[in-house]
């Protein structure tokens, strides 16, 4: 996790976590694919109580051809999910602090998995934790029109001041990092 807004804007690189083992099991064909990653449903089976996740791969044609099965773009991406769940993290404590609003915003916890396939080859994919449809996790993107996300609050029941403060994040995110980057 970055320390300060100047590391992020600095290019202070991220140390990672150490690698740990794993015991996973990976469904043999995916259940969604876009047009940059395949997905596949999973479980973590390290612990005596198996967790299901979401595993996703990148579809080697339409990576870099630079990082064509490389760990590269994944530790890219879980950077930039790491800056934003730090971002998010300072947003709150300021929203709390300026407005007395306590919605938290939160990011995905996502890692790295390197699977050797054989000797000096491995296979790379992000891992996140798998939420059921009963489960309260929502994900919202600024990449959609306003009227959109109105209509889904409704949907789900939720209170669109909560909407009203992701896009107020969204923009902070532009500004606090003098407009290095805005998260979406």
């Amino acid at each position: 996790m970055p320390e300060s807004v100047v590391e992020v804007i600095g290019g202070v690189p991220m140390t990672p976590k150490r690698p740990t083992k794993a015991k996973i099991q990976i469904a043999g064909n995916p259940f969604a694919h876009g047009s940059e990653r395949k997905v596949f449903y999973g479980r973590d089976m390290f612990s005596n109580t198996p967790i299901d996740i979401v595993l996703k791969e990148y579809i080697r044609n339409n990576t870099d051809i630079a990082h064509r099965g490389s760990v590269v773009p994944y530790e890219f991406a879980t950077q930039m999910q790491t800056i934003a769940a730090y971002l998010a993290s300072i947003f709150n404590v300021c929203l709390e602090k300026k407005a007395g609003i306590t919605h938290d915003i939160k990011f995905l916890k996502v890692q790295v998995l390197s699977i050797e396939i054989k000797p000096g080859e491995n296979r790379y994919m992000s891992c996140e934790r798998r939420y059921g449809k009963d489960s309260k996790f929502l994900r919202f993107s600024n990449n959609a029109d306003y009227e959109m996300l109105e209509v889904t609050c409704k949907v789900k029941g939720l209170n669109f001041e909560i909407v009203e403060q992701l896009m107020a994040f969204s923009h902070w995110t532009y500004e606090v990092t003098f407009y290095y980057c805005a998260i979406v």
